[in-house]
């Protein structure tokens, strides 16, 4: 058995998330040696090298970003498991477990689902409302195999989806990412030709990929160079430092230091965010929240 811990597993996630010892040791309320330290008997423990750690900066080695796409779903499972068997123990407060995008605070077309969430929380407080923030792929895993009762995504993501019920709740638009003076800028307008030549970045999905082909298809995306990354934050982190592009929502440019954002299709809508729920774990308490959202979204189901 390999000799490893929760604790130490935390801060992997943690620090696989923001490739930065300093900001994850903040985030984690532990010390930087004391964080490194946990790194360190991980690896021990694990007998392989999770982390490139370089005078620039750290990044995961092949093997830590085999461990991180393979550990951080099960392991997010075991926390709210852990926090759900600890309010059954405290009470009878029904629980309802909720996934948004990991880009619901920057997307500014996501309008103010959260606060309508909040809301429902506030008009149902014998509801434990168990939010979590989840990469597009990895909503699309929770929610086919039930480990959370609704789910918002991108429409593409659903196509073909089998016993997912959804229904659109919000039109989105895309845009192409790109560092402020990536030399494909040009008089305030992107040379096509010349960031086609670049690096495609793109997130790494768990779920049938040819759903996002089709939607990256329909928005004129090309499929050279490609690179995939895990999560959100290393996709722009990428964008902000190299001559390369990325397909994003209508985010907030002004929450990254070097970053731009274009939009394509003249600016209208490409996709919609939809509402998801797992047809046969459908309950009373899933159809009220369900009802709730179509209402203030003015839907019909």
């Amino acid at each position: 058995m390999y000799s490893i811990t929760f604790q130490q597993v935390a801060a992997f996630i943690e620090v696989a998330e923001t490739l930065n010892i300093t900001a994850a040791a903040e985030n984690s309320y532990v010390s930087q040696a004391a964080l490194s330290k946990m790194i360190q008997r991980l690896e021990e423990g694990l007998d392989v090298k999770l982390f490139n750690r370089r005078a620039r900066g750290i990044s995961l080695t092949p093997e830590g970003r085999l461990f991180y796409d393979r550990i951080q779903v099960p392991f997010a499972s075991i926390c709210d498991a852990v926090e759900e068997i600890k309010e059954l123990k405290e009470g009878s407060r029904s629980i309802l477990k909720i996934g948004l995008p990991s880009t619901i605070n920057v997307n500014e077309e996501y309008s103010n689902l959260t606060d309508i969430i909040a809301e429902y929380n506030q008009i149902h407080p014998e509801i434990y409302m168990d939010v979590h923030l989840y990469e597009a792929g990895n909503l699309y895993r929770m929610i086919s195999l039930g480990n959370v009762d609704v789910v918002f995504l991108q429409s593409f993501i659903l196509r073909n989806a089998n016993k997912i019920r959804s229904v659109p709740i919000l039109k989105l638009s895309s845009c192409i990412a790109v560092r402020k003076d990536n030399p494909a800028v040009k008089n305030d307008a992107l040379d096509m030709a010349a960031l086609d030549k670049q690096t495609f970045y793109s997130l790494s999905a768990n779920m049938d990929y040819s759903n996002v082909e089709a939607y990256l298809k329909s928005v004129g995306a090309q499929n050279n160079n490609r690179k995939s990354v895990p999560n959100f934050e290393t996709l722009m982190y990428s964008v902000e430092h190299n001559d390369g592009y990325a397909y994003v929502g209508k985010i907030r440019p002004s929450g990254f230091h070097n970053l731009r954002v274009f939009p394509v299709n003249g600016g209208k809508p490409t996709h919609e965010l939809c509402m998801a729920w797992k047809e046969e774990n459908e309950t009373e308490l899933i159809r009220k929240f369900i009802k709730y959202i179509c209402k203030k979204h003015n839907i019909s189901l």
